[in-house]
């Protein structure tokens, strides 16, 4: 993800606290914030002696407020990337804060009472009151040295590298995504060797041919020369056939002309993105109604999209009850026969066995899992 990408992430899931978020996001929204409280605070310096200036410390110290609640669930997105929970986020945050704010109140009243103890003491006074305040300054020392270990300790685990792989709080933002863009080819593995096979040298996968001594051979026999070879007879050159004259071409036929920016399924998008199935392939989602199912949704190609518009959606609901679904609501795909539900960045977004998932990410379901669409529910079944 870019930097803007990012920035706009940490708003577009402003109360999100589930699912995972990765270090980009998270780096990026920090820096973004110190760019922009920075820019703003130039600015309040450059207009002191103006009204402007009351303005942007005012608007400074409302970005501050905004930017708290998205700040918190990114946060926690970030842990749940690590494998760690939210609350185990706010727990060492709020024992961090405590101890740094114990920690430098003992320090100040502790040199305080240090500094005036030691002053009572040089004009005929005891040490004890300078020596309880040395003692509580030490241990507000000590609570704050504690309470830096415990913050940098928590910038570790906002720099860790995530789990690979889906782990309990949802699949892995890095993971591959054949249909997104900017994401590599999908690792081709290594075929094995097969000495069962001709060998072809042009094949990358193939380890050379392993190289053998030839066999001993023993000394060849005197044998006498063979008889001189008799010239072959001479017969006439068999008659020569015209050739057939050659079939006519068909005549040249246009290219289909389509529009690249179009959302309409032309013949040229069909016939270069769509995956068409076999008459032996069964995948379809059965619609169901109070648990039972009503009817069933076959997949006639791949990607199939399913929404509330017609033309740019392979199956199109337009009941009232319907008004919840998007207009290109979901796009199921197939990937080495496993099927894939992704999101179009819906307003109601989607739901697999009751989890919402994240918007653009292909997520993996399972024959049996109940995908829900506004007030509808599909179960996919093969």
């Amino acid at each position: 993800m870019t930097f803007s990408q990012c920035y706009a992430s940490a708003f577009r899931n402003y109360v999100n606290f589930s699912g995972r978020a990765t270090r980009a996001e998270y780096w990026y929204f920090y820096l973004a914030n110190i760019l922009i409280n920075t820019v703003l605070s130039i600015l309040g310096l450059v207009f002191i002696a103006t009204a402007l200036s009351s303005v942007l410390s005012l608007l400074q110290g409302v970005y501050g407020l905004v930017i708290i609640i998205p700040g918190l669930s990114l946060a926690v997105r970030r842990f749940h990337d690590i494998g760690r929970s939210g609350g185990f986020y706010f727990l060492i945050s709020i024992v961090t804060g405590l101890l740094s704010g114990i920690g430098l109140t003992l320090m100040i009243f502790g040199g305080a009472a240090a500094i005036f103890g030691g002053l009572g003491a040089a004009f005929g006074g005891g040490m004890g009151a300078a020596g309880a305040g040395a003692g509580m300054m030490l241990f507000g020392v000590i609570m704050s040295l504690v309470s830096l270990a415990m913050f940098i300790y928590i910038i570790v685990l906002l720099a860790t590298q995530g789990q690979a792989g889906p782990n309990i709080y949802g699949p892995d933002p890095r993971a591959y995504n054949p249909y997104a863009t900017g994401y590599p080819q999908a690792p081709q593995a290594p075929q094995a060797y097969n000495p069962h096979d001709a060998y072809n040298p042009q094949a990358p996968s193939y380890p050379p041919a392993p190289q053998f001594a030839p066999p001993p051979q023993p000394p060849a026999a005197s044998y006498p020369p063979p008889p001189p070879v008799q010239p072959a007879a001479s017969y006439p050159p068999p008659p020569v056939q015209p050739a057939a004259p050659p079939a006519p071409r068909p005549a040249p036929q246009a290219p289909p002309v389509y529009d690249t920016y179009s959302d309409v399924f032309t013949e040229q998008d069909l016939a270069a993105d769509t995956v068409f199935l076999s008459p032996a392939s069964t995948a379809s989602f059965a619609l169901l109604e109070n648990g039972r199912p009503t009817k069933t949704i076959p997949f006639t190609q791949y990607p199939f999209v399913i929404g509330r518009q017609t033309g740019t959606t392979h199956h199109c609901f337009s009941d009232e009850d319907d008004k919840f679904i998007g207009k290109e609501h979901i796009t199921v795909t197939n990937t080495f026969d496993k099927h894939y539900v992704t999101d179009l960045n819906s307003k109601n977004g989607t739901f697999i066995n009751g989890a919402k998932i994240q918007p653009n990410i292909p997520t993996l379901i399972n024959v049996g899992d109940i995908v829900k669409i506004g007030k509808r529910e599909l179960k996919l079944q093969i």
